[in-house]
């Protein structure tokens, strides 16, 4: 991976001139969540094989409450995402190691008392006895390239946050990511086209190809920011899930 320098002075100015006519609360909020992504990349920290991390801010028993929180977020430029499991829990942005994710917690939590590290694990791919060989192929690409595509468009996003790359380059290389996904997606949905018990699999694999194309057709500056965030843990979710269905 690239190593690239974190230039602080730069990347203050940028968050400034973005967030002129907001609060220096919102400012401060924004640096603090984005600085966590230089944090990964500067020391090259590798992924989890099995494992993603997020910045969850507070969880809920009703989806009222997490939505208004998730409103707060976005108008800072974070996720705002609300992801369900018994739970209601808020995540403001995804990191790949777990210490990145806990010292941008740290950090927040003079103003999010609640601020933890959620975790999302899922199940390694493995070449599995029940599948054809043709559906493990498509299923082993799968895991492959849903998990670089991923590292990608986090990387980009970085880049961006600290001007390396500008809105067009960015979303370019959105699309870029997503077109070179087509053909992933094509092969498992025709490998398993005629196997019902992975429908699951299927539709969460349909929702992450949606949001890769959401990705590429971002026009609004005026949610751009939050709005990338929001996709990009949205396919981590469905990737997350349909590498548990197998």
């Amino acid at each position: 991976m690239q190593e690239y320098q974190f230039n602080s002075k730069e990347y203050n100015k940028k968050i400034y001139n973005r967030a002129s006519g907001g609060s220096f609360a919102v400012i401060i909020f924004f640096v603090i969540i984005l600085v966590g992504l230089a944090f990964v990349l500067v020391r090259q920290n590798k992924p989890s094989k099995n494992e993603f991390y997020f910045v969850e801010i507070n969880n809920f028993l009703t989806y009222k409450e997490a939505g208004n929180l998730s409103a707060e977020l976005q108008s800072k430029s974070a996720a705002g995402y609300v992801y369900f499991d018994g739970q209601y829990h808020v995540l403001a942005n995804l990191y790949l190691t777990k210490t990145d994710a806990n010292n941008v917690c740290e950090n927040l939590k003079l103003q999010y008392p609640n601020c933890k590290v959620y975790t999302l694990s899922y199940n390694k791919f493995f070449t599995n006895k029940k599948l054809s060989s043709s559906e493990n192929t498509a299923y082993k690409k799968l895991c492959e390239v849903g998990k670089n595509s991923i590292e990608q468009l986090y990387n980009n996003i970085y880049q961006y946050d600290i001007s390396q790359i500008n809105e067009t380059q960015l979303k370019v290389n959105f699309g870029s990511i997503a077109d070179n996904f087509t053909d992933t997606y094509n092969q498992f949905i025709s490998a398993f086209n005629s196997n019902s018990k992975y429908n699951k699999a299927k539709s969460c694999l349909a929702e992450l190809y949606f949001s890769l194309g959401t990705l590429k057709n971002i026009t609004n500056e005026t949610d751009f920011n939050f709005k990338m965030r929001y996709e990009l843990i949205k396919i981590v979710v469905n990737y997350t899930s349909i590498v548990s269905c197998f």
